[in-house]
């Protein structure tokens, strides 16, 4: 080991002090080599892998919800700090993405962090247009192909790393998820149209 002298400002050590417990120089060590595995190589050293994906409702906004569960492994030796995560998941009848029959497209715009040589779990939210679900949920008449493409920023990296993280989904999960969420969609728009209906009318019915 060697030792290395960082002149910083006044006012910054100050700001250190208030943190005692925090180990600045190994801190230090490992931005430094984040920085030149960034120089090597400009794209961040994760993969990912999909555990789960759900189909539920939102009580709040009253619309459904998609969640998808992602397994984050890094493979360098040091922390790295996701900025943000763009993504869009695609939904197919058969492997190989011949037979598109729609998508839905978001993002995920909080930091996390993935310990050296680790792993993360990551959960992503979105909400899917309701009439694009009920067509997916009438066309997808067996188990399916999801595809999820991530585009995931991370710190100190020049280039976001681009994965496709393909998953199978049995039907009759899906159906049954998809089915609960449209029925409590509908059954809140039913009752917000009746209390938004003329006095007159409603009394009629």
């Amino acid at each position: 080991m060697v030792n290395f002298t960082v002149t910083i400002p006044e006012d910054l050590k100050a700001e250190m002090d208030k943190l005692p417990d925090v180990n600045w120089s190994d801190l230090t060590r490992k931005s430094i080599q984040i920085y030149l595995k960034g120089k090597k190589n400009p794209f961040p050293p994760l993969e990912f892998e999909i555990k789960e994906m759900h189909i539920d409702y939102d009580d709040d906004l009253k619309t459904p919800l998609m969640s998808l569960s992602l397994n984050a492994m890094n493979k360098f030796d040091s922390e790295l700090v996701i900025d943000r995560i763009l993504f869009k998941v695609e939904f197919d009848k058969e492997y190989g993405r011949s037979k598109l029959e729609g998508a839905f497209t978001g993002q995920f715009l909080e930091y996390l962090s993935v310990r050296g040589q680790g792993e993360s779990n990551i959960k992503i939210t979105f909400y899917p247009e309701v009439d694009m679900l009920r067509l997916l949920s009438e066309k997808l008449e067996s188990t399916f192909w999801v595809y999820v493409s991530l585009s995931v920023f991370v710190q100190g990296f020049v280039c976001p790393q681009i994965k496709v993280v393909p998953t199978k989904v049995p039907i009759d999960e899906w159906k049954n998820e998809v089915r609960a969420s449209l029925n409590k969609y509908d059954e809140d728009w039913n009752k917000a149209r009746i209390r938004l209906r003329p006095k007159e009318e409603q009394n009629h019915f």
